[in-house]
């Protein structure tokens, strides 16, 4: 692929070489749609991260859904046969 697409086309380049653009800089306002999406983009908090941290809150965490899987069978089974 050629660097300069222009190379061959004097008469184009001769075109916009006569243009000078100077864009001005400015502080951009954000709207209300830029800070929802900066809000949504942001990494969300572990709420079990104090939890799973040490060895008795990682235990617990796998015997709580265990023991109330275990509840609920029962309960279901109970209900079942009233």
């Amino acid at each position: 692929m050629e660097q300069n697409p222009f190379k061959n086309e004097h008469h184009l380049k001769k075109k916009l070489d006569q243009y000078d653009v100077n864009v001005p800089e400015f502080a951009m306002k954000s709207s209300n749609w830029d800070r929802l999406i900066y809000f949504l983009a942001q990494p969300a908090k572990n709420p079990l991260e104090r939890i799973g941290s040490n060895k008795h809150g990682f235990l617990s965490m796998k015997l709580i859904p265990l023991g109330s899987m275990v509840i609920v069978s029962v309960v279901e089974g109970i209900l079942l046969f009233i």
